[in-house]
């Protein structure tokens, strides 16, 4: 990690801790990205359930279908090959 931060010219960190470290290095807060047409939002999970709740009826039903097919999708284990 010391050789990384050497090479992104952040020499000041390199003697912190790994706690510090990641604490400085990585974002706060919760985030999440939105990915559409091209276009990149990003907002608190708050924000995105209020902007949710503002569809009208078609694509509200239409994000309810697809969040509950990704839940499934995500729950069935992977097609692996038996070991032998």
């Amino acid at each position: 990690m010391q050789c990384f931060l050497l090479k992104c010219e952040r020499e000041d960190l390199t003697g912190t801790t790994r706690r510090r470290l990641l604490d400085q290095l990585l974002p706060t807060g919760q985030k999440l990205c939105v990915y559409r047409d091209n276009c990149v939002g990003y907002f608190t999970p708050l924000e995105l359930l209020s902007e949710t709740l503002e569809l009208s009826e078609g694509p509200r039903r239409r994000l309810i279908g697809t969040v509950r097919r990704l839940c499934r999708s995500a729950l069935t284990p992977p097609s692996l090959p038996l070991r032998s």
